[in-house]
C-alpha cells in the first residue's frame, strides 16, 4: 500500500513539475506580414496605408499574457519607423483590448499613438488611435467598434466606454 502511494505521489510530482516547466516556456511564433489598413479622419476613410509587421509573438501557456515584440511600422507614419524602433504589444487575459508601446534605442519616443488598441491574435485585424483622434483600422467594422469604445481625452490620455461591450477581435 505504501509503495502504491509513493508511486502515485511521485507521478503527481512529476506531472506538476512538467506543467511548471511548460508554464515558464513561451511558445514563440515568428510574424512577418504586410497588412493593408485605412486611416479614418472624422469617420471618413481618408487614406490607404500598409502596416509592416515583423517580430516575435510569444504565447505562454499559463499566467503571463501573450506579447509581440518587433516592427509595427505604419508606412504612412514615419514616427513608427527606424532601425532601432520596436513595438511591444500585450494581450491581457481579462480584457478584449490590448496595449501597444514603442521603444527606440531603449527610450520611449513620442509617436503620438495612443496605447490602447484592438488586435486579433494572428495580427491580421487591428485598430488603434493617434492622439488627434485619427483612427487606423484594417476594416470599417473595426473602425466603428474602436470609435464607439475609445476616445481621446487629452494629449496622452484616452477613455474607454462600455469595456464589457468590446468584442474579442478574431
Amino acid at each position: 500500500m505504501k509503495k502504491k502511494f509513493g508511486m502515485a505521489a511521485s507521478l503527481v510530482l512529476m506531472i506538476l513539475s512538467v506543467l511548471w516547466i511548460l508554464s515558464l516556456l513561451p511558445f514563440n511564433q515568428e510574424i512577418i506580414r504586410e497588412v493593408p489598413a485605412k486611416i479614418y479622419e472624422s469617420g471618413i476613410a481618408a487614406e490607404d496605408t500598409t502596416v509592416d509587421i515583423e517580430g516575435t509573438k510569444s504565447n505562454p501557456l499559463f499566467g503571463k499574457p501573450d506579447s509581440f515584440s518587433g516592427k509595427f511600422h505604419i508606412l504612412s507614419y514615419e514616427k513608427t519607423a527606424g532601425e532601432d524602433m520596436n513595438a511591444n504589444i500585450k494581450w491581457y487575459r481579462n480584457t478584449n483590448f490590448q496595449k501597444i508601446f514603442y521603444i527606440d534605442s531603449g527610450r520611449s519616443p513620442e509617436t503620438e499613438i495612443m496605447n490602447l488598441m484592438l488586435i486579433s491574435e494572428d495580427m491580421t485585424k487591428f485598430a488603434l488611435m493617434f492622439n488627434d483622434g485619427t483612427i487606423l483600422a484594417t476594416s470599417e467594422e473595426l473602425y466603428e467598434i474602436y470609435a464607439r469604445h475609445f476616445s481621446v481625452t487629452g494629449p496622452d490620455s484616452m477613455s474607454i466606454t462600455d469595456e464589457e461591450g468590446i468584442p474579442k477581435i478574431k
